[in-house]
């Protein structure tokens, strides 16, 4: 699997939180040139920046993941891939 685009929204809101921790932006990124996932959460924690896969609230209140990776190796595949691009971005290396 490769990742073969990223693309961020930063959120200048430094009070916008994700169960307590901060969130820095929201990222999409591109499988393979064929498959978009939207709505990537940025977060930054008390261990750093992390990402928050996309998940929709049931009418109860409880959340499910509408994708996630099956395996830590692609979880981190993508993780380095979003990470990356976001902090070129707040440091100007674009």
């Amino acid at each position: 699997m490769n990742i073969t685009d990223v693309r961020i929204h930063l959120i200048g809101n430094s009070e916008a939180t994700v169960n307590g921790s901060i969130l820095k932006g929201i990222a999409s990124f591109t499988v393979d040139d064929a498959l978009v996932v939207n709505d990537v959460k940025i977060i930054e924690g008390n261990r750093g920046l992390f990402i928050g896969m996309p998940s929709k609230q049931r009418e109860n209140g409880t959340f499910w993941s509408v994708t996630h990776p099956i395996n830590n190796e692609t979880r981190l595949n993508i993780q380095g891939a979003i990470i990356k691009r976001y902090l070129e971005i707040i440091s100007g290396d674009i």
